[in-house]
């Protein structure tokens, strides 16, 4: 049994961080969610009792910008890993592209928490920002030069949490 209780996952946006909670998810005792609460996040309002499983599975149209995007979501992570994963899972969690404006919270509201941060060369998290901001049929609404500031803002950001003593996996 690990060490902590809840695994999040993040980086800059574009960096990877589905593919990584998609490979976190393969292992049998971890459990998390793609962006389960975006609303919670950016209202500083995640806290544990949302990792309940009934919670977790009650998708609310307040928890999130795409609700029925979640939904669906997790209706493929129940049919890609059983249904009785979530709760048989001594890990859970959520992931946040961009984490890292959260970690004050993350340490207010959770005592036994890690972090799986990716990092990816920051000229190719610029591509891909710029592709889908060039791209007249994405909502996507940030350039490649907002991508470069997103991803020096996380890695400084980062850093000084790694300082200050809390637990990263850093990919």
């Amino acid at each position: 049994m690990p060490d902590f209780k809840y695994l999040f996952v993040g980086g800059c946006a574009r960096s990877g961080t589905t593919a990584l909670t998609h490979l976190a998810n393969a292992h049998d005792d971890v459990a998390i969610g793609i962006e389960r609460y975006n609303s919670a996040w950016g209202n500083k309002r995640l806290t544990p009792d949302l990792f309940e499983e009934k919670r977790f599975f009650e998708v609310r149209d307040t928890d999130t910008r795409a609700p029925d995007a979640v939904r669906k979501r997790l209706e493929e992570f129940k049919e890609n890993h059983g249904a009785d994963k979530y709760a048989t899972a001594s890990v859970r969690g959520d992931k946040n592209p961009m984490i890292a404006r959260h970690y004050d919270m993350m340490r207010e509201n959770f005592q036994s928490f890690k972090i799986a941060f990716i990092v990816r060369n920051p000229f190719s998290v610029a591509l891909s920002f710029q592709k889908r901001f060039e791209n007249k049929n994405d909502t996507f609404r940030s350039d490649g030069y907002q991508a470069i500031h997103d991803w020096n803002s996380s890695i400084r950001t980062t850093l000084a949490a790694i300082k200050e003593g809390m637990l990263f996996f850093v990919v």
